[in-house]
């Protein structure tokens, strides 16, 4: 089972506001648009799976009893639902521009 709470580098005691920011943070340097690097897009993946498991409580509580977790088939459409929350300005702008 993927260790969820190592790759978004925090404590399995952090509070959702904890994990979101941890997203916020790991999503804004390993997102596509703002990182070129062909290991960025599978470090994204993994990143949106474990905030997907982290975010949603009755997920998260399966998750740390050691209960396999389904995770969303459209981390995209989560993701999409959620960006406005995760991002208060709603979009990624690339350093300078």
């Amino acid at each position: 089972m993927k260790d969820y709470y190592q790759i978004l580098g925090v404590s399995k005691n952090a509070s959702a506001e904890e994990i979101k920011k941890a997203y916020r943070k790991l999503a804004l340097n390993y997102h596509p648009d703002r990182n070129s690097s062909p290991q960025a897009q599978e470090q994204m993946s993994l990143i949106n799976e474990a905030y997907a498991v982290l975010s949603n409580p009755e997920v998260k509580s399966r998750y740390d009893s050691g209960k396999e977790v389904a995770v969303t088939d459209k981390p995209k459409e989560f993701l999409k639902q959620h960006w406005q929350n995760i991002f208060d300005q709603g979009t990624l702008k690339k350093e300078g521009a």
